[in-house]
């Protein structure tokens, strides 16, 4: 039981975390398919990658308590930059019983579109290949949104906690050590049950390890920095979009233009015995 439990709380932590949400991917895409070094072109990009990340901090606002406190409201939101104050006017003026998470996609994807009859993006198969990044990043947050929905059931951990202490309490009394022939005499049974405290503190340390991971949006150590991982995007987002784009170096020959290419080690690093090619276990067998 112990077993199967952590094995479904490691599972769905690193479900989460495969799908907590990098922007690279959007931000290098935008740079490559929006083309053109006019304001306009420039404020295209940037607004793309800023309004996905909007998406992502409306979401984690909603999952984690380090990015709650960080925007308890959307003032707080429109002060950070995140979203401009139009566009919080905007945003506030659409009446929806549901969260808006779909907004700033909206956005994002009108903007594509724009682009695209302007002549800012060259094809409609590369407007199709930027947009599915977006709607990549969309699914990831909603995933998010879905496993926040339906946690595991409470009386699930419970349950294992429950048979892990009544496991070991039963232990205390059925694990020891008791020899007949001394009942008659005051002699004490010195013995220490060694493999029962392996267990003990094993089995302990595998539930708080599953106990620490059940929620990983909470305040610990431990728990994933949204805050950080929020921060990172914006910058790394906008610096390929705006500083990154369009300056690659000049093109020249490389080093092994004219030689054939020779591995180059250190005296520290070379190889004791000489070099071969990655071959199969079977390779040389008759």
């Amino acid at each position: 039981m112990l077993g199967f439990f952590v094995a479904g709380v490691l599972n769905r932590f690193w479900y989460l975390y495969n799908i907590i949400g990098f922007m690279d991917n959007i931000a290098l895409m935008t740079a490559l398919y929006v083309r053109g070094t006019s304001e306009r072109a420039r404020q295209y990009r940037r607004n793309i990658v800023r309004y996905s990340q909007l998406t992502q901090v409306l979401v984690f606002r909603d999952l984690s308590m380090q990015c709650r406190k960080r925007f308890p409201t959307l003032d707080t939101v429109a002060a950070a930059g995140f979203m401009m104050p139009h566009e919080k006017e905007n945003f506030d003026g659409i009446q929806y019983n549901y969260n808006k998470y779909f907004l700033p996609f909206n956005w994002a994807w009108a903007l594509i579109y724009r682009a695209r009859m302007e002549g800012l993006i060259e094809s409609d198969y590369y407007v199709t290949i930027l947009s599915e990044e977006v709607r990549k990043f969309r699914t990831d947050l909603a995933w998010l949104c879905n496993y926040d929905w339906v946690p595991l059931p409470m009386i699930y951990p419970t349950i294992v906690c429950l048979a892990v202490h009544t496991y070991f309490l039963v232990c205390v009394i059925a694990r020891q050590y008791v020899d007949g022939s001394k009942f008659e005499s005051d002699m004490i049974d010195m013995v220490f049950p060694f493999m029962t405290s392996i267990q003990f503190v094993l089995y302990m340390g595998w539930l708080k390890v599953a106990e620490a991971l059940l929620n990983p949006w909470g305040l610990d150590d431990d728990d994933f920095e949204t805050n950080v991982l929020i921060d990172r995007n914006l910058a790394m987002g906008l610096k390929i979009v705006d500083d990154g784009y369009g300056k690659t170096p000049e093109l020249r020959k490389d080093a092994f233009w004219d030689d054939e290419w020779v591995p180059l080690y250190s005296e520290e690093s070379a190889w004791e015995k000489k070099y071969t090619q990655h071959e199969g276990s079977l390779s040389h067998i008759k």
